[in-house]
């Protein structure tokens, strides 16, 4: 449950500053951003590190992705999940996957570029 909590708060921290960076943008519409703006290069070395066992730096990407994911969600019209039910893992998989492709692209660029590619099949709407 500890290890629960803690992905709950780091995900509202995280929808809390994509948010009000979101709001903040200057007249160019330019805005800096926090948290896991590392490297593609610097988050496909994080996967291969937890795939040794040292996990700590995968958590935050995790973590990181589902608060843009979820304040995504609450801040684009008409979308309840643009995920449409996918999966972490296979959601980072997909940027891995993209970040050997771009190593001098961000992870906020390979996140991006992920909910672009994700937002024409999002939910819509809630299942009732």
């Amino acid at each position: 449950m500890h290890g629960l909590r803690r992905v709950a708060v780091f995900s509202i921290l995280g929808l809390v500053a994509l948010v009000s960076t979101a709001l903040a943008k200057d007249e160019a519409g330019a805005y800096a951003w926090m948290g896991m703006n590392n490297s593609c290069g610097t988050f496909v070395r994080g996967r291969d590190l937890a795939r040794s066992g040292v996990s700590a730096l995968e958590e935050q990407y995790v973590t990181w992705l589902s608060g843009y994911l979820t304040a995504y969600n609450v801040l684009q019209p008409q979308t309840f999940d643009v995920t449409r039910g996918t999966d972490i893992p296979s959601l980072m998989l997909w940027l891995e996957n993209y970040c050997k492709r771009s190593p001098l692209s961000t992870f906020v660029d390979a996140t991006i570029a992920l909910t672009q590619k994700l937002h024409s099949g999002r939910t819509e709407v809630a299942p009732r």
